[in-house]
């Protein structure tokens, strides 16, 4: 909301309010714009994204073909964001609900966490569990991809959830109605996205 507030300042042709010079408003354009990207009209905050390789990151730059319905979802994608609701995406296989969320992670410069699931996977992938280590007897606890995303505010695309175990939903269903997993906080940039077929 407050990005909205100085989206509005800025362009705003109206007298500014008392307190704020034309100096102080040149300043808020400038630093809003280097720190702001807008998709479809929807301002989004710029993050400086660690270039940590991983194998579910796409390290060559997406391009999108913008038709009415891009354009629209990408819209209405931005605006979850920016309200930071869990999104559900779906259409038919290979419609390109993956590449979207990737091109706006890569374009605001967010960690995109892909999972894809199926019924053979357990909450463990998501939540964490104990390893073993080279000292019998003696066990860490490696933290699941969720834990992972909720607590560095990384973006989590969960893929084909409708394949996905009563375990792994029942996690999901918890994260969305209590905003909380148990394990620590979540980041206020932590968002997720559900794929469905």
């Amino acid at each position: 909301m407050f990005l909205f507030r100085i989206y509005d300042l800025i362009n705003s042709k109206s007298i500014l309010p008392i307190g704020i010079s034309t100096c102080d408003k040149l300043f808020i354009d400038s630093d809003f714009k280097k720190r702001t990207i807008f998709i479809n009209g929807i301002p989004l905050s710029k993050y400086n994204m660690n270039k940590k390789s991983n194998d579910n990151e796409s390290q060559t730059e997406i391009k999108m073909t913008h038709t009415s319905t891009v354009d629209k979802c990408l819209r209405e994608i931005a605006l979850s964001i920016t309200l930071a609701w869990t999104t559900l995406i779906y259409s038919s296989i290979s419609n390109g609900k993956t590449m979207i969320v990737e091109y706006i992670a890569q374009q605001v410069g967010k960690r995109l966490i892909k999972i894809q699931c199926s019924d053979h996977m357990d909450s463990k992938v998501l939540l964490g569990t104990y390893q073993c280590t080279d000292k019998p007897g003696e066990f860490i606890w490696t933290p699941g991809l969720l834990v992972e995303a909720t607590s560095e505010g990384h973006w989590l695309l969960m893929e084909d959830i409708d394949a996905a175990s009563s375990d792994v939903l029942s996690t999901i269903k918890c994260l969305i109605e209590t905003k909380s997993i148990g394990y620590g906080s979540i980041s206020p940039d932590f968002r997720l996205f559900l794929t469905q077929r």
